[in-house]
């Protein structure tokens, strides 16, 4: 991708300044169009930071989906990685609202693998 540097840091400029006046109309009470036009700005401000560090050769995040998600109460999720794998590690989320996981009983451990990386779920000692 080549990319010309400066013209991506002026439209990541202008998409930060419309993600700050989309959100400070967000400090008053707002309307379901000005939360998607905050939501969009958003989006386009991410994505302009990726493609940006992209073009500088710079490391970036991306999000990715995960058919499990973690447990919000418990330890923040861990990410292994080496040139050939990615983990990450986590406690699974727990649909049954009567069930108390105890510290001495943590979740089995489970796997599963995608485009190129592989989710743990329950790991302990991470």
């Amino acid at each position: 991708m080549d990319e010309n540097i400066e013209e991506l840091e002026l439209e990541l400029e202008a998409a930060s300044k419309r993600c700050a006046n989309a959100m400070a109309v967000l400090a008053r009470k707002a309307s379901p169009q000005e939360w998607e036009n905050y939501e969009l700005a958003n989006a386009d401000e991410l994505a302009l930071e990726r493609r940006l560090s992209a073009a500088k050769g710079e490391p970036y995040a991306i999000s990715a989906d995960f058919s499990v998600a973690w447990d919000i109460g418990a330890p923040m999720p861990f990410l292994l990685a080496s040139e050939r794998k990615t983990f990450l590690a986590f406690y699974p989320r727990v649909h049954d609202p009567k069930k108390i996981r105890e510290p001495d009983h943590p979740q089995p451990l489970r796997f599963s693998k995608g485009a190129g990386w592989t989710w743990l779920a329950g790991a302990t000692g991470c």
